[in-house]
């Protein structure tokens, strides 16, 4: 397969991406560029599966442990950064495997979606975050729903600024989000082949993940956010203060809710993460999509090869 060619692996969060990633890696002699949103991070990594250091060793990742915690980075920086990446180990002649759940950032390097910050209303923008501090993220979310469905099916209610940047293209644009990144996706300026990962009986991926869950905190969650709120990280208004296992993990910390009652409430919050995964995934038409629990004799890798025809 020829090294200008990325794969791009994806799937819903605990499927197997990172292990099916590597392998693919091993084989084909590539280097991993996380898609992942929050493995950006730097300290935050018990909650986000982030490599471990064996690992880094076995292959070599890009993409991670990119800013602290406290810093606002955008999907237009991912994609600026992650496309400078990208030409770099072309340059080196290094075959790419794209790997993570983040819908968004790994359309932003395969869609290449234009991500102009130019229609922007700054005084709206500040009305908007006033209404979520007095009324909550649910009225923004609600006002969103109303005329752009699709996007707020993709967006958290709690992630505010994507919430209101959506507002914000509608009011100066007079199109929906949905609408003004269909109009502004020029088309891949790659060659890549998409592998998703999937499960058949949707109680499979929920036992990978609770076991997933359970698994952070024997390795130390709890401590890791102790740590990072001691430097004054994940902050309420941070991107990264809102992860899924950390903003639950605070409220533990802060008395507020028993070990099992966090543990439990990340659990759900992951299984509906999952599903929001699988929705923005199952939009695209160039998947080739392995279900890790049919055909149980054949590995994951096998099934890849398959689809990559090696």
């Amino acid at each position: 397969m020829k090294n200008n060619v990325i794969i791009s692996v994806i799937g819903p969060t605990a499927s197997g991406k990172s292990g099916l990633a590597m392998d693919l890696c091993s084989i084909l002699d590539r280097d991993i560029v996380s898609t992942d949103s929050m493995q950006i991070y730097k300290g935050m990594d018990i909650g986000t599966a982030k490599p471990s250091e064996q690992d880094l060793l076995r292959v070599r990742h890009h993409m991670i442990d990119i800013v602290t915690p406290d810093v606002n980075y955008s999907v237009a920086d991912y994609a600026s950064d992650a496309k400078s990446c990208i030409e770099n180990l072309f340059k080196e002649n290094r075959g790419i495997v794209l790997c993570g759940g983040t819908g968004l950032y790994e359309n932003s390097i395969l869609g290449n979606i234009n991500y102009s910050e130019e229609n922007t209303d700054p005084d709206y923008r500040l009305q908007l975050e006033k209404t979520a501090e007095t009324e909550g993220p649910e009225v923004l979310h609600g006002m969103l729903e109303k005329i752009d469905p699709d996007a707020a099916k993709s967006i958290h209610c709690n992630n505010v600024k994507r919430v209101i940047r959506a507002l914000e293209i509608y009011k100066v644009t007079g199109m929906t989000k949905t609408e003004h990144d269909r109009q502004n996706n020029v088309g891949s300026s790659y060659e890549y082949v998409r592998i998703g990962i999937d499960y058949s009986d949707r109680q499979n991926l929920v036992d990978r993940i609770n076991r997933r869950v359970d698994l952070m905190f024997e390795e130390g969650l709890a401590d890791e956010v102790s740590s990072l709120l001691a430097k004054g990280y994940l902050t309420p208004d941070s991107t990264a203060g809102q992860a899924i296992g950390y903003k639950e993990t605070i409220d533990y910390l802060k008395g507020t809710a028993s070990l099992e009652e966090t543990k439990e409430a990340i659990k759900i919050s992951t299984r509906q993460y999952a599903k929001r995964q699988l929705t923005w995934f199952r939009r695209y038409k160039d998947v080739n999509w392995i279900f890790a629990d049919l055909d149980p004799e054949r590995s994951l890798i096998d099934k890849a090869k398959d689809c990559l025809g090696i």
